[in-house]
């Protein structure tokens, strides 16, 4: 899993001026429109460039299927604006254990991912459970 987040943060991160070199190296990106998210009701765009890359994970079972993944994040977006309160999901990207990238709030947003670091950081998730390791 790790290995697909160092790649996904080589591909996915052209505000660090890192880009693909040819679309076979590019992961696969799922917009927030396509698993199914709402628009947030408010957005705060932050500065750039960003500062921070912070890695997290969802603390969810893994997902590997597109239907699967949007069902968990759906819920996890309802999870994050109902119960916690956040504008909208709190992570700007997130990973699934089969390597594709679903769109959280995306770039130039300021999410609800790490006390502190939301305003300068991007917020990178792995879609799973990973305390034990």
């Amino acid at each position: 899993m790790f290995k697909i987040i160092a790649k996904v943060l080589l591909t996915l991160m052209p505000l660090l001026a890192i880009a693909c070199s040819d679309e076979s190296d590019c992961p696969s990106i799922k917009l927030k429109t396509q698993w199914g998210g709402h628009p947030s009701p408010e957005i705060n765009y932050r500065p750039i460039p960003v500062k921070y890359v912070v890695i997290h994970h969802t603390v969810t079972p893994e997902c590997d299927t597109f239907p699967t993944c949007a069902e968990l994040l759906q819920n996890m977006q309802d999870y994050h604006t109902q119960t916690l309160k956040y504008d909208d999901i709190g992570y700007n990207f997130l990973i699934a254990s089969d390597g594709t990238v679903y769109e959280g709030t995306g770039w130039l947003i300021i999410g609800a991912h790490t006390y502190g670091y939301n305003t300068n950081g991007t917020g990178i998730a792995s879609i799973g459970d990973y305390t034990g390791i």
